[in-house]
């Protein structure tokens, strides 16, 4: 066998090899109906959000933020001002995008990505804070810690 022979063997099998791997990728993209018969979400996540400045230094705690102090004492975090910042009411689809601004200019988005027996897994992007989480009626997600203006930030997600 020469030499060109041999190089231009080698061109057809590495061509056949890339177009088998392109053909076997684009089959594996491909999309898959839902199988018939899958649950459908019929009524939107009912989701409040609430968005907290915390500092330990003595102050006041707002009404509305006593819930979320007695649930952070519980966890052993104690502070001496605890104030709403801001507080909303979503409701959403299932991969439709939640959002509130924080004092600290970073946007608090979530959103939905799959309905259980009792709650949903949402998907939660703070700044650096990325999550899926599983959310269930009555049992709030905090999560915190970004500084602004002097204040530690805590959002609260529930499900109602």
């Amino acid at each position: 066998m020469r030499w060109g022979e041999a190089k231009r063997g080698l061109r057809v099998a590495v061509w056949a090899l890339v177009f088998g791997l392109t053909a076997a990728g684009a089959a594996a993209q491909e999309f898959v109906p839902p199988a018939a018969g899958a649950p459908a979400q019929k009524s939107p996540a009912r989701f409040e959000v609430t968005v907290l400045q915390a500092k330990r230094a003595p102050g006041v705690v707002d009404a509305q933020a006593r819930r979320v102090n007695e649930l952070l004492a519980k966890r052993g975090l104690s502070y001496g001002t605890l104030r709403v910042f801001a507080h909303q009411r979503d409701e959403l689809m299932l991969g439709e995008i939640g959002a509130v601004m924080t004092p600290n200019g970073k946007p608090y988005r979530f959103r939905p990505l799959d309905r259980g027996d009792t709650g949903f897994l949402v998907a939660i992007d703070w700044g650096s804070t990325k999550v899926d989480y599983r959310i269930e009626p009555g049992v709030p997600f905090l999560v915190g810690g970004q500084p602004a203006d002097g204040y530690q930030l805590w959002v609260m997600l529930e499900l109602n």
